[in-house]
């Protein structure tokens, strides 16, 4: 089984119209598809809820977040504009 904790997961709701163009714009985005329900539709359109993943790393992410708020805050660890 693959692990899910270090991916990230998009969940869309697309018209059929636009389907195929989301999933190659994915494809090119290096997303994985998981899968795609029919959800339903107005009038004679159905839409699809397209669900996808890709490798994330979340440690490095909260990482890079911890640093750009420490810069944001300056040296003193007060605020900014302290």
């Amino acid at each position: 089984m693959m692990n899910m904790a270090d991916r990230i997961f998009a969940v869309d709701d697309i018209p059929l119209q636009d389907l195929e163009a989301h999933l190659n714009e994915m494809a090119q985005d290096n997303w994985v598809l998981h899968s795609i329900n029919q959800g339903g539709g107005s009038g004679s359109l159905p839409y699809f809820i397209v669900i996808a993943h890709r490798p994330y790393d979340w440690e490095d992410a909260a990482k890079q977040h911890k640093e750009k708020w420490s810069l944001t805050m300056g040296t003193t660890g007060g605020h900014a504009n302290e």
